[in-house]
């Protein structure tokens, strides 16, 4: 629903430009035909160099704005390349630890049962050795 505001606002060209142009038709019967013709043509040529000035204003906001985008961007790429660094450490350094974790364990193994492994080897070694020196004996006496 359009309220009066807004109706005298979408409407308001109908009652300035009437007004405009009595302006202009006072100036253009009070001002030598030269002068007027000059203060129009400088009017004009102002608009279009302020129209001009405020999109070169706009277009260095844009690359301003462009500018600390990419900056942000930059940044954040950093920081999440640091982050992913960071994690990759933490992760490289549990696996380290789990590690050592691991060798200590293995060590306190050893450490608890080491002579049973290695009698059963010199076991085997001295059976292993005796075989032979009989198979050795036999062959001499036969």
């Amino acid at each position: 629903m359009a309220t009066p505001q807004k109706v005298f606002y979408e409407n308001m060209h109908f009652w300035i430009l009437p007004l405009i142009l009595v302006f202009f038709k006072f100036l253009f019967d009070m001002l030598p035909k030269p002068v007027f013709f000059g203060l129009f043509a400088a009017a004009v040529v102002g608009i279009i160099a302020y129209d001009k000035y405020k999109v070169q204003q706009s277009e260095k906001a844009a690359q301003q704005l462009e500018k600390s985008a990419d900056n942000f961007l930059d940044e954040l790429a950093a920081s999440e390349k640091a982050a992913l660094e960071k994690a990759q450490s933490k992760k490289a350094m549990k696996e380290k630890q789990k590690k050592e974790k691991l060798r200590a364990q293995e060590m306190k193994r050893a450490k608890a049962a080491p002579a049973k492994p290695q009698q059963e080897d010199e076991d085997e070694d001295e059976d292993d050795m005796l075989d032979r020196m009989a198979e050795i004996q036999s062959k001499k006496k036969n």
